[in-house]
């Protein structure tokens, strides 16, 4: 028998027990009283044990999700920094792309102006060659310069 059923029967007995005359009072049996107060005290151990076994496994459980959460937390600050270290190296390479693109670029330009330069120097130096040794060779000569004029149009 359960705890409740045991009161159900003490709430009984008290109702069906009978009354004194003008005093409101009743008249109880100690016999039955004290067997359903014996049966409480059989019954009491059981249902604070079980109780007691409920609250321990709760508390068992509410350990082990704070321990959980824990390491969850903790995993997850651990993971949150390997990001932000990955995201500040990806920015960092970023960067130096960018530099080493702009340094490309800017050593192509002089390059490619030297060169322009460097062969407009020698054909000029090929065009004055040929005016003045070799003034019978126009039409090189304005092929030269045609050259000329296309290599500073790029």
């Amino acid at each position: 028998m359960k705890v409740l059923e045991y009161l159900d029967m003490l709430e009984e007995v008290i109702e069906n027990s009978g009354s004194v005359p003008l005093t409101g009072k009743r008249m109880l049996d100690p016999d039955k009283l004290l067997d359903i107060i014996d049966g409480l005290r059989e019954v009491l151990p059981t249902e604070f044990r079980q109780a007691e076994i409920l609250k321990q496994e709760r508390e068992r459980i509410l350990q082990d999700a704070q321990k959980e959460a824990a390491n969850i937390v903790a995993e997850t600050e651990n993971r949150m920094k390997v990001l932000v270290s990955e995201h500040e190296i990806t920015q960092k390479a970023n960067q130096r792309a960018q530099e080493i693109i702009n340094h490309s670029e800017a050593s192509a330009k002089e390059i490619r102006e030297g060169a322009i330069s460097y062969a407009d120097d020698l054909l000029n130096d090929l065009e004055n060659y040929m005016r003045q040794y070799h003034s019978v060779i126009d039409e090189y000569i304005n092929v030269v310069a045609g050259n000329r004029k296309k290599l500073k149009s790029t």
